[in-house]
Parts: C-alpha cells; structure tokens; sequence
C-alpha cells in the first residue's frame, strides 16, 4: 500500500493552480452556489456587478453565444473581462496534466474496427466512447502486458464485449445494479454463447477498507483466470432464451477455477439479486502475493463512474499492487456524499436545470436526474459542504483550509454539467424557450416561498416543452400536474381558496382554483421579476465558462492525490470529443 510522500505534498504547478482556482471561486459564489429555481428568491441577479449587468442586456446573438468560450466584446467592463481571461486560463489543462488522443495518433483512423453486431442498437454517443475509450484499454494493456481488464459500473457490458472480442482479454464487469448486469448478460450469450471469456458479478462496492480489500482479492481471482477462449467467431446460441442463457452462462464462466464468491455463494446468473450491498470474498487459492508477474495483473476501468464510485477505484489503483493501469472517465461530481457533519445541514435537494433542453430529463447523458421541485426553504442551501471524497490531495485540502473555503453541492453539480460547446450553435428561439424554463419555475419557487408552500409532483414530467409557451399555459399545467401543500404540514394538500374561479382537476380529485390565491401569488411574482428576464440566458452563458474551471479542479485534485500516493506515471487524457460526450477526459496511471 502506498504512502503519501512528502516530497509531492507541495508541488507548485499544482498548488498554483488550485489557488488560482479557489480565488476566482471565492469571488463570484453568486454565480454557481444556488439552484437556479432560486435565481429569485436568492436575489441572484442584485449580486451581480451593476456594470456587467448594462453590459450583458440585450447582447447580439454571436456575443451571447460566445459566452461559454470566454469570447469577450470590447466596450465591456475590465472587471466582466477579467472574468472571463481567468476562466479560459484555468480551464486549458496545462500540457504537464493532460495529453489529447484525438490528435495523430488517436484519431479516428488508428481506432480498431469494431463488427456491426457488437454495437447494434447503440446511440452514436455510445458508439462514439466505445470506439474511441477501446484505444485507450488497447494501450494499456499493451504497455503493460497485461491480458485481464476489471470493468467497475459495468453498466450492460457493452465496452466489455469489445475488449473481449477485439483485444481478446478476460474481462470481469461488476455491476451494482442487478438488472443492468443481468442485461449485460443477454447481451452477451446473443453474442457470444457459452464463452469463458467475460464474467458479471452483481455488487455494489462500498467505500471502506473492507470493501477495498475484498475488491483487491477480486482482482487477484481475476488474473488467474485463463485467458483462451475460442468464442471470438462462434454465434451458437444466439437463439436461446434469456434464462436458458444466465444458466448455461454461469456454468462456464470460469476457466476450471471456482468462481467469486458473494455471502458464501457463488456468484451466477441464477442467483437472485439482492438490494442490499454484498460481502464478497474469493478462493482462498486464488489471492496472490504482493510478488506480481506481468502475466498477473490487470487493467481497472471505469466508464462514467458516477460519483463515489470514482474515488473508490481510485483507492483500489492505490491499494491492489496486481492492478498494473487505471483507466477512469467520472462524472456526477456533486453526488459524492457529504461528511456526516455536513450531512446535517439542511440541504436542499434541488438541481440546477441543463443550460437548454430542460423539458428533458437528464442533466447529461450518463446519468439522468428527474425535474426539479421548488422548496421554499431560504435557508435550504448550505454555503459550502465538505465531502468524504473531495478534496482527495492534500495540496487542495491545504488550499481550501488556508482559504477557508468550501465546495457546495452546487458548485460541483455545475462542474459536472453539459459542456457549453454546443451553447454557440443555438438559435434565438432555443435562448428564449431556455429563458421562460428557467423564469417560470424561478417565479414558481419564489411564489411558494412567498406564500410558505412546497408543491409535489403528480407525475413523472409536469411541464413539457409546450407548457411554457407562455406564462398562462405554463400556470395551468402546474395547477394541474403539482399538488400544494402547506410547509407546517406537508400532508395537508390547499383547498380552494375562490368560489368563482375555474378550476383544474388532477389525477387525486383535487382541484385548485386558477384565480386563487395561489394563482395571484405567481401573477405578482412574474411582474416583480419580469425586468430580470433579459438577463438569464447571459448569466447562464457566465455559468458554463464557469463549468470547466470546476471541472479541472476535480480532475487536478484526483490526479495530484495519485501524484502523492506515490505514482509517477500519471496523467489526464482527453478521450471523446466534448460535443459527443461532455465527461471527455480520462484519469490514467500505470504502476
């Protein structure tokens, strides 16, 4: 196990870096430490500078497009430039961090030809990284002479079945969601039969020293594993049913070893899954020694490993000597959990709305979120949280203690946001549908907050892109999609206020008055914040030049805390095109 070395703790480029990050931070909290169903309530706009606001009014369609990209006009103010100089310096990862393999040698031209089979039915976004991340593992492996890859959040296996078949290397995904796993597995025995080659094993890996432990033994059952198969051209079994295939699967997963065993079991497709994170241990025979061959070892992936999961397999790279490379693309920043001091703290659940398809339900593509609610809780945010897994250097760590600083859940939710590359193609009618996304569920959140309510939802998607159209459409599929109920009381649902007005009824039988009260509030509310309008899509465009500083700070952090474990060969890698797939750099390290 490695030991933080001293020598490494102060490493200036770093160090410089994270300062220069956290100062820029420290002076525009306004701008990214809030919900943006708050941007009323939480006076958002008084905040910022009454010069940048003159500024940024009614700018021509190729400034605010320019926004993301730091594109400044001249007649702005020095302070707005400034600004905007800062945020390009600090999101261009320096070439002592990063390198780019969509360049020469990683371009399009030099990635393996995938057969049609293996990605029928996926996106051109899946396409896309499984092309592209294969390269990468292809690297790896070679430099390392490894012939075993460990696939954490293996999802349904796609990624998985290219290694094995293309780079012909045993492959074993872990999966803590058991119907992706048991998908993976259909997936698999239509391709592939009775193959020896991939395994899936059904467990959530928490972040404790147990956890590491036993993930290490993993690993060492794993490249013991023998890696001749003959199924790369063979397509019996692509006819059998789903049951008939997880059966037959499981009785040939491994190569005469018994296989991993989960509460005393072994693991195979018949077992049933559990919701609950399993213990997991391995043959007592299979655990090697801190002796490893190169024939012993494996590569650790992990594609879109959302929020702990990252720093877990970071800590395993750290640990299990067998693991002889990482390969690791992260994302969902901001749902690391918070230290339970923190945890404490009343925290508002609420998520910032994507930068332009709102209607839409995810936030970015690897992992969905569902709409947001307005609370009406002032008090809903902390200003800063600590979290169990970040900082993970100790240089930041020193950064934010000298500066008395700390992240807030939402400043990493806008770190881990849609890039803002496609904000300069958008038209004039998508800024003005994203601005009454954003106005009217502000308005919303601000009429709650006004009146001591909280609203719940009674479907899936309340407002579609159509109910915001205008303001009254938009009131009319509130009062029919969202419940009011009384903050004292959460329970207790409004009555109607008015016995003359219309009225709404929803899937309970409730009804709520569109002259209510309520109905009043929003009314006043749009009025009062009518005037800010104008400025919502340039303070959108503010956020995502924002959004990458974030977002190299985490990668900097993770790739300094390896820096410091005692890793040399480490650094960040840009593997997708950022339009394709915003999450596009890879953390990578070789033992």
């Amino acid at each position: 196990m490695h030991s933080i070395t001293s020598c490494s703790l102060r490493t200036t480029m770093e160090t410089k870096l994270f300062e220069d990050i956290v100062h820029l931070l420290q002076g525009v909290d306004w701008l990214y430490n809030y919900p943006m169903t708050q941007v009323f309530t939480r006076d958002m706009f008084r905040h910022m500078p009454a010069e940048w606001q003159t500024a940024l009014q009614g700018l021509p369609l190729h400034a605010l497009n320019g926004l993301p990209q730091c594109l400044a006009l001249e007649p702005w103010p020095s302070s707005l430039k400034v600004f905007l100089g800062k945020c390009q310096r600090l999101s261009r990862l320096s070439q002592d961090f990063t390198r780019d393999s969509l360049t020469s040698e990683g371009s399009s031209s030099s990635h393996p030809q995938i057969p049609l089979e293996l990605t029928l039915g996926l996106s051109a976004k899946k396409k896309h990284e499984i092309t592209t991340l294969l390269s990468v593992v292809k690297k790896m492996l070679d430099d390392t002479g490894s012939k075993h890859v460990l696939d954490i959040g293996s999802g349904k296996g796609y990624i998985d079945s290219c290694i094995h078949r293309i780079l012909h290397a045993q492959v074993l995904g872990v999966e803590g969601n058991c119907k992706l796993m048991r998908s993976a597995e259909k997936h698999h025995w239509k391709l592939y039969g009775r193959c020896k080659g991939i395994t899936f094993l059904n467990w959530h890996l928490s972040d404790n020293m147990e956890a590491l432990c036993r993930a290490s033994q993993l690993v060492s059952y794993l490249t013991e594993l023998d890696t001749s198969c003959s199924c790369q051209t063979s397509t019996r079994g692509r006819n059998v049913s789903a049951k008939g295939a997880s059966r037959t699967y499981s009785s040939s997963n491994t190569a005469g070893k018994e296989g991993p065993v989960v509460d005393g079991d072994s693991v195979s497709p018949d077992t049933e899954c559990r919701d609950t994170t399993h213990s997991l241990s391995v043959s007592d025979d299979s655990v090697a020694d801190d002796d490893v061959r190169p024939e012993g070892t494996c590569t650790l992936l992990g594609l879109h490993a959302c929020a702990d999961l990252s720093p877990i397999i970071i800590k395993l790279f750290r640990d299990c000597v067998q693991a002889s490379s990482l390969v690791l693309l992260s994302c969902c920043y901001h749902k690391m959990s918070l230290h339970p001091k923190s945890a404490d703290k009343p925290v508002s659940e609420e998520q910032d709305s994507p930068p332009l398809d709102s209607d839409e339900s995810e936030i970015h593509a690897e992992c969905p979120n569902e709409g947001d609610l307005p609370q009406n809780e002032e008090e809903s945010i902390c200003e800063g949280n600590d979290f169990l897994n970040f900082p993970m250097s100790q240089a930041l760590q020193e950064v934010f203690r000298q500066n008395n600083f700390h992240m807030s859940v939402f400043g990493l939710r806008l770190g881990a946001q849609m890039s803002g590359q496609n904000w300069c193609t958008e038209s004039p009618e998508d800024h003005e549908y994203h601005m009454r996304n954003v106005a009217y569920r502000g308005i919303l959140e601000a009429a709650c907050v006004a009146e001591g309510l909280t609203v719940q939802k009674l479907r899936r998607r309340c407002v579609r892109k159509s109910g915001f159209r205008d303001f009254s459409e938009y009131k009319k599929n509130v009062f029919e999609n969202y419940q009011f109920l009384n903050t004292e009381s959460v329970d207790t649902p409004i009555e109607s206020a008015s016995q003359g007005g219309s009225t709404q009824s929803n899937d309970q039988g409730e009804t709520v008055t569109t002259n209510s009260p309520i109905s009043a509030t929003l009314d006043s509310c749009h009025e009062k914040y009518q005037h800010y309008f104008p400025l919502i899509e340039p303070l959108t465009g503010l956020q995502l030049a924002l959004q990458p500083v974030i977002e190299v700070m985490v990668q900097v952090d993770r790739l300094t805390y390896l820096k410091e474990c005692g890793f040399s060969k480490v650094w960040l890698e840009k593997v997708f095109d950022v339009e394709i797939s915003p999450r596009n750099v890879a953390l990578l390290a070789v033992r």
